[in-house]
């Protein structure tokens, strides 16, 4: 359940990895994955917001991972290997989704700050994104849908 890929261009993947983070193959995509993973702007961030940015460095694992996935650089098994690398660093450092979001908003508001006008969107809508996920009565919401709790137990994710 990455997302309804059967409506997603793989050139339009394939563009967003190469103008975000300059991924144009599946070595460059393992690079970039592993850099954000281990270190990414943690420091820096960590120094502009006072804490670590763990959701806000995963939370863009995440996106590169979907976008490789669409993109063609890798299959469905490799993509559900690539995540399940993520759940333990984000699951150690959050307790819930709400605080894994402050993380990830705080974090992304400064890179917004800091990145000029390169980014498409806004902090705010950022915020009502994050909003909507945690809000109980959206039931569509993954956040919704899978405790926080279940994200310590990645046996459930396919093979």
């Amino acid at each position: 359940m990455f997302y309804p890929l059967k409506r997603v261009n793989p050139t339009n993947c394939r563009v967003s990895l190469q103008q975000s983070c300059d991924i144009t193959s599946p070595e460059s995509l393992h690079s970039t994955l592993h850099w954000l993973s281990s270190e990414g702007h943690r420091r820096q961030m960590a120094s502009a917001i006072g804490h670590p940015t763990v959701a806000w460095g995963f939370g863009r694992y995440i996106t590169v991972t979907r976008l490789a996935f669409g993109a063609g650089f890798i299959g469905e098994a490799g993509t559900w290997q690539l995540l399940a690398n993520a759940v333990a660093p984000v699951a150690q450092t959050y307790s819930s989704w709400q605080a894994f979001a402050r993380g990830f908003v705080t974090a992304r508001g400064s890179w917004m700050r800091n990145a000029g006008n390169e980014w498409s969107g806004s902090h705010e809508e950022t915020v009502q994104v994050v909003h909507r996920l945690l809000d109980p009565t959206y039931s569509s919401s993954l956040w919704q849908q899978v405790p926080w709790e279940a994200i310590h137990h990645s046996g459930h994710m396919p093979a």
